[in-house]
């Protein structure tokens, strides 16, 4: 009987099983790092979406709040009040205050705060009748600032302004 010795091609060195445990770590450490980077990138997202929604809020606020000057309803007596609302620094100079303004619009989940400052000089004659109906032969410029704040959280906020003005009747 002839004895067969083992070729050294036919030897089983254990080279497959090494290899193949490098690259399934390969793979595995990849696909670690792609789902990280996908969280991050969702966060990201989130929270470009949750900056847009309180610049959105903010923004349909001050909108809301220009039109509803618009229609001499309520906001007329905010708007007087403004005018009216003022006081002096050392130096004997007129400062406005702002006024709080009544909420209009729904803020889509934000904290929402808005009020008016009259730009003008609060020095001049002030008329209460803001509106354009009447007979008057002269009429002003009255510049506001409509100022609206608008948060979600301290991370994310809004401040937005919006000037305008108002011809208003002298009587």
């Amino acid at each position: 009987m002839k004895h067969n010795k083992a070729r050294p091609t036919d030897r089983q060195t254990g080279s497959a099983l090494v290899v193949s445990l490098i690259m399934l770590s390969a793979v595995t450490f990849l696909a670690i790092i792609s789902m990280e980077s996908s969280s991050v990138q969702l966060k990201m997202v989130s929270n470009s979406q949750k900056s847009e929604q309180v610049f959105q809020a903010a923004l349909s606020e001050l909108e809301a709040q220009f039109s509803e000057s618009n229609e001499y309803g309520d906001a007329e007596d905010t708007l007087y009040e403004a005018m009216t609302s003022f006081t002096t620094d050392e130096d004997g100079n007129f400062l406005s205050l702002p006024v709080d303004a009544d909420q209009i619009s729904t803020g889509y989940g934000t904290d929402l705060s808005t009020s008016v400052i009259y730009t003008g000089d609060p020095t001049t004659h002030i008329n209460r009748t803001f509106n354009g109906d009447t007979s008057a032969s002269k009429f002003q410029r009255r510049f506001f600032t409509f100022n609206t704040e608008a948060d979600i959280s301290e991370r994310f906020n809004s401040d937005q302004s919006m000037g305008f003005s108002r011809l208003v009747p002298v009587l």
